[in-house]
């Protein structure tokens, strides 16, 4: 098990400092979205989105970063676990 496993990230502490996305970096914050229960703490990646981000899928869209804030949030609340596996970056 790697070290990132043991670190966790409190919603109520101010998010880490941005830093440039390379793959390290891409691997480290998407890790330590994920508590114990399985269930996503956002609060870490945010800063790497724009506050102008528009969300779309089939039958969703969302326009800046409190609806998308707002639809992890709801996503998470309703999802008994996520699970995202990192295949590729770009």
């Amino acid at each position: 098990m790697s070290d990132l496993a043991d670190r966790t990230f409190v919603a109520s502490e101010q998010p880490p400092e941005r830093r440039p996305l390379t793959e390290e970096v891409i691997r480290d914050v998407w890790t330590r979205t994920y508590n114990v229960d399985g269930k996503p703490d956002w609060a870490n990646i945010y800063p790497y989105y724009h506050d102008d981000i528009v969300f779309s899928d089939p039958i969703q869209r969302h326009e800046g970063i409190e609806a998308f804030k707002g639809m992890c949030e709801k996503l998470a609340g309703r999802s008994k676990q996520l699970h995202f596996d990192i295949e590729e970056l770009l």
